[in-house]
């Protein structure tokens, strides 16, 4: 029963993240208790962006931890059920990560979204949602890392399937690579 309880949860708190949106194209407005451009620690008790501590817009140079959902621009650490960010520089574990621009490690336990990954992206499902070819877009070796059981992106990928539009052969097992 508690695992059915803990799965209905981890599944509506993803829910609850995609209906509202994720972090993309920049927080447009601004909730929480406290407002601030920055601060050291955020904390955000309920399933929605309206529980948090401090402004959504803040960046946070120290630690982000959230119960079911943690919506924020940027953080250092964020720990969440469910975590989402314009840009992560640093670390950002959660079940579902949804990700703007990745420049840090970003792991995802089940899934991990991300428009753009510049950084190492792990996870069981990990997906690069801009998605078609991106060889104009980057000088040799500047996209990201991927590892997990099926990857979907550019740059590394390493994981029992892989799809990369940009590499020689899209589609491989174990690894593929694009420059």
């Amino acid at each position: 029963m508690k695992k059915c309880l803990v799965m209905l949860m981890l599944v509506a708190s993803a829910f609850s993240a995609v209906a509202e949106g994720p972090v993309l194209d920049g927080v447009k407005e601004e909730y929480g208790i406290f407002k601030a451009s920055w601060t050291p620690f955020q904390f955000a008790v309920t399933p929605a962006r309206y529980g948090l501590l401090f402004s959504s817009t803040a960046d946070v140079y120290g630690l982000a931890l959230g119960v079911f959902l943690l919506e924020q621009q940027s953080a250092v650490i964020s720990a969440a059920l469910t975590s989402g960010q314009s840009k992560n520089y640093g670390l950002q574990c959660a079940a579902v990560t949804i990700t703007e621009m990745n420049y840090g490690l970003d792991v995802g336990a089940m899934v991990s979204f991300i428009r753009r990954n510049y950084g190492v992206q792990i996870g069981g499902l990990n997906v690069e949602a801009d998605g078609g070819s991106r060889r104009k877009d980057f000088a040799p070796g500047a996209p990201g890392c991927q590892i997990g059981v099926f990857n979907i992106g550019h740059g590394l990928q390493i994981g029992a399937l892989n799809y990369n539009p940009d590499a020689l052969i899209p589609v491989l097992p174990i690894f593929n690579y694009s420059k």
